[in-house]
């Protein structure tokens, strides 16, 4: 089977899985996801190829130094790829089992809690992904005190460059997130544990695994000979300035600038609200494992739910009136988080998936939320990257629900669907279809 990327498609860390509606979340928790690098992102950020090395003087026999003779030398940073899956197992067969009849625990590219190396001193490109199923991931480096935090300098997420590098010292990746970032080894040369923090239960059944508090991902060792970088001066924080005053060498041709996005003005047809809800009370829906719902609708393979024009720019307001978390996710488009509760956001980038938070009260039957109380995410949408391009050939009609439908054409490329990443809902009902219309034509 072969593939062809297109040759504007953008650089960095995607992923690919099976999905089989009702069989996604079975088959992802059974190991079938992996990683893919699409090359090229050295192109925007040079910094990966190298930061020239500080040169021990050349000494001659007569003590005098011979200067200017050196070539620079200019390794290309170390780079690794980092792929988590969440995995549930029989109790039996930990060796340290929780009170709950399942345990869930992370692999890191198959292993549980392997080593990681690093010099001191040394900057390293890490390509992060949750390829999991089910459970968020939520990273920091800390030492085994948890007292001292090395930050993670940020530079694509979700395959999408961001403006400018910055650092966080935890980054929460739910199902389905990438983060392509540099860290900097530990000048003590103190070990660090590679921890998820508070990781979330993220489904109502009563059955579902646990994980253990903070459980320690990765050991990374700082060993070796230092590391110094031939800049200002060879302080830590000279690095860390350093990393920080990367720019993007380049930017997309295929979608709004990230200011003019923000401060597009979107006319109140192209505002959308999409409310997110769950039912495990009712013993029927209870029985088939929960329902979980999009504007009261579970998921129909037959119908468009949403449908918009290609170039249209759409805000969408995702509601999540459950006690539980929930990650939206939308194929082959990213968008901009603009804000969350009310709160506006910094604008660092784009992004396919993004966090939905849980409600502040949930209803005594804890499947929903008391009204006023739900979490209120907005993203901006903009339906205009040529990659995905829709391509229309038939005559359009409208139904009597005013959804388009199609007659003697073929629509390639249009129809794909929005969800949740977190596959147990949306095998069971938090999904929906999008139809993405050509530009309606020109009257002239």
């Amino acid at each position: 089977m072969n593939f062809v990327i297109p040759e504007n498609h953008q650089p960095g860390l995607f992923w690919y899985h099976p999905h089989v509606h009702d069989d996604s979340d079975s088959q992802i928790i059974s190991g079938m996801s992996g990683g893919i690098i699409v090359k090229g992102i050295e192109e925007y950020y040079p910094i990966i190829n190298g930061i020239p090395l500080k040169q021990d003087k050349l000494e001659q026999p007569d003590d005098t130094t011979i200067k200017g003779i050196l070539p620079q030398l200019k390794p290309s940073l170390t780079q690794r790829v980092l792929l988590f899956k969440d995995l549930q197992l029989k109790e039996q067969l930990q060796t340290d089992p929780p009170t709950t009849n399942n345990y869930a625990c992370y692999t890191l590219n198959g292993l549980v809690n392997p080593n990681i190396t690093i010099k001191p001193g040394e900057v390293q490109f890490w390509r992060i992904g949750n390829i999991g199923a089910d459970n968020y991931i939520n990273l920091s480096l800390e030492t085994p005190d948890a007292k001292t935090r090395q930050p993670f300098y940020i530079l694509v997420r979700d395959g999408n460059v961001v403006n400018q590098p910055f650092a966080q010292d935890q980054i929460l990746l739910a199902p389905g997130n990438r983060v392509e970032v540099l860290v900097i080894g530990d000048p003590s040369k103190q070990q660090y544990n590679l921890v998820s923090n508070q990781v979330f239960n993220t489904d109502s059944t009563p059955s579902t695994a646990t994980f253990k508090d903070n459980p320690i991902v990765a050991t990374v060792l700082s060993d070796g000979k230092q590391v110094n970088y031939d800049i200002k001066d060879s302080s830590q924080k000279a690095l860390k300035n350093y990393i920080l005053s990367q720019k993007p060498q380049h930017k997309s041709d295929d979608l709004p600038s990230i200011d003019e996005l923000a401060t597009t003005n979107i006319p109140t047809n192209h505002q959308r609200l999409f409310t997110f809800t769950q039912n495990f009370s009712n013993p029927n829906k209870a029985a088939r494992g929960g329902e979980f719902y999009i504007n009261d609708n579970i998921y129909d393979e037959n119908q468009f739910d949403t449908v918009v024009r290609q170039g249209d720019i759409e805000e969408w307001t995702l509601v999540n009136a459950t006690p539980t978390h929930h990650a939206f996710h939308i194929h082959q488009l990213d968008f901009l988080v603009t804000k969350v509760n009310g709160i506006a956001q910094s604008l660092q980038g784009y992004q396919d998936t993004v966090d939905l938070p849980p409600c502040t009260k949930a209803k005594k039957d804890n499947d929903n939320c008391e009204l006023g109380t739900e979490s209120l995410t907005v993203v901006r949408i903009p339906f205009t990257n040529k990659i995905i391009a829709a391509k229309f050939d038939g005559k359009e009609s409208t139904d009597d629900s005013g959804k388009s439908t199609y007659e003697n054409g073929q629509f390639v490329g249009g129809k794909f669907v929005y969800h949740c990443h977190l596959l147990y809902h949306e095998d069971h009902g938090m999904m929906q279809n999008i139809l993405v219309l050509p530009p309606p034509k020109s009257s002239t």
